[in-house]
C-alpha cells in the first residue's frame, strides 16, 4: 500500500513539473512568436579573451591569460586546466537567447539570479572591456535547462542544456592537477625507491618488460601496463599550497619513483606522508608544487616484486 501511495506521489510531481515547464515555454511562445534562435554573444571571440572572472556566494575565482591561462591566487599565478578553460568558451559560445519567463526584478531570487545567489560570469578583453557578463542561475523545471540573466539585462530567459557545471567549481577544479603528461611507449625504465628497498622494471629493445631488481624475473603485461599509462598521465587529486615539505614527509620522502625515458631524461615523483586515510603528499623534484594524491590513484604505482612477478 505505501509503495503505491509513493509511486502516485512521484507521478503527480512529474506531471507538475512536466506541465510547470510546458507552462512557461508556451507563455514564451505567445510572447515571443515563433522567432529563431540568436547567439546570446554573436560577438564573442576566445582570441580576445584575456581574464574570466567567475562569483559565486561572495568568492571570486580569476584566470588570467598570459602565455597560458593561470589562476590568480595568493598574489601568485598557478597553470589552469586547459579543458575547463575550453569548456567555459564552448559554452559561451553556444548559448542562445531562447525564452523570456521574467523581466521583473523582484524576482531575481527566485530564479538564484540575484548577486547573493547567482554564479556572475565577466570575461574581459585586455582593455577590461566585457567579452561576455552574465548571471548563471538554477536549474529549469525540466531540470536539462538554466536561468540565466545577461548583465545590465532585466530579461531572465531560460536555456536549454546544464549551463551551470561550467562555471559553478571549486578552485582546486580550476588548476591544472596534471602532475605527469607522457607518452606512455616512451618510458624505459621505473626505479620504485622506498629504502632500503628498491623495485627496478626495465624495457628491453623489443618493447618487453622486466624486473631487474631485487631479482631478474618476467612481470605480468597487465600489472606493468596498468603501472606505466597511470604513471604517464598521473593527476593529483588536490593541492597543498604553502606546504612545510619537511612536515609533509617530502625532504626524506619515504618512497621515489623515478621514470627514465628512453631519450635517457629522468622524472621523480616524490611521495610524503599522510595527509589523512585517503591521501598523501606529493611533489615532482623538479617543480616546488605540493600535491595531495589518493591513495587509491596510487595503487597502481606502487607494487611489491611478489605482486609484480609472472606466475605469483
Amino acid at each position: 500500500m505505501r509503495f503505491k501511495i509513493t509511486l502516485t506521489l512521484v507521478a503527480i510531481l512529474i506531471i507538475l513539473g512536466i506541465t510547470a515547464y510546458l507552462f512557461e515555454r508556451g507563455e514564451v511562445r505567445e510572447q515571443q512568436g515563433a522567432s529563431p534562435k540568436a547567439t546570446i554573444f554573436p560577438a564573442f571571440n576566445t582570441g580576445q579573451a584575456a581574464v574570466i572572472s567567475i562569483k559565486t556566494k561572495g568568492k571570486t575565482v580569476s584566470l588570467v591569460k598570459q602565455e597560458n591561462w593561470m589562476v590568480a591566487l595568493n598574489e601568485g599565478y598557478y597553470p589552469a586546466d586547459k579543458g575547463e578553460v575550453e569548456n567555459v568558451f564552448k559554452t559561451v559560445k553556444n548559448m542562445q537567447r531562447e525564452n523570456v519567463v521574467s523581466t521583473d526584478p523582484a524576482k531575481y531570487p527566485l530564479f538564484e539570479l540575484d548577486q547573493e545567489n547567482g554564479v556572475e560570469v565577466k570575461i574581459s578583453k585586455a582593455d577590461n572591456s566585457f567579452l561576455a557578463h552574465f548571471f548563471v542561475g538554477k536549474n529549469g523545471p525540466d531540470l536539462i535547462s538554466t536561468y540565466i540573466r545577461i548583465g545590465g539585462e532585466k530579461d531572465v530567459l531560460l536555456l536549454s542544456g546544464m549551463i551551470k557545471p561550467a562555471f559553478d567549481k571549486e578552485l582546486k577544479d580550476w588548476r591544472d592537477k596534471t602532475i605527469f603528461n607522457l607518452k606512455a611507449e616512451d618510458i624505459a625504465k621505473i626505479d620504485t625507491i622506498s629504502p632500503p628497498k628498491k623495485v627496478s622494471l626495465k624495457k628491453d629493445d623489443r618493447g618487453n618488460w622486466e624486473m631487474v631488481v631485487p631479482e631478474k624475473a618476467k612481470v605480468k603485461k597487465d600489472v606493468i601496463e596498468g603501472m606505466v599509462n597511470t604513471l604517464a598521465t598521473f593527476k593529483a587529486y588536490d593541492f597543498e599550497d604553502g606546504a612545510d615539505l619537511k612536515a609533509c614527509g617530502l625532504t626524506s620522502p619515504p618512497t621515489k619513483i623515478q621514470i627514465t625515458m628512453k631519450d635517457n631524461s629522468t622524472l621523480s615523483l616524490l611521495i610524503g606522508k599522510e595527509k589523512d586515510s585517503s591521501k598523501r603528499y606529493a611533489k615532482r623534484e623538479d617543480n616546488p608544487t605540493v600535491f595531495l594524491v589518493q591513495n587509491f590513484d596510487l595503487g597502481p604505482i606502487l607494487k611489491e616484486p611478489a605482486e609484480l612477478k609472472e606466475g605469483k
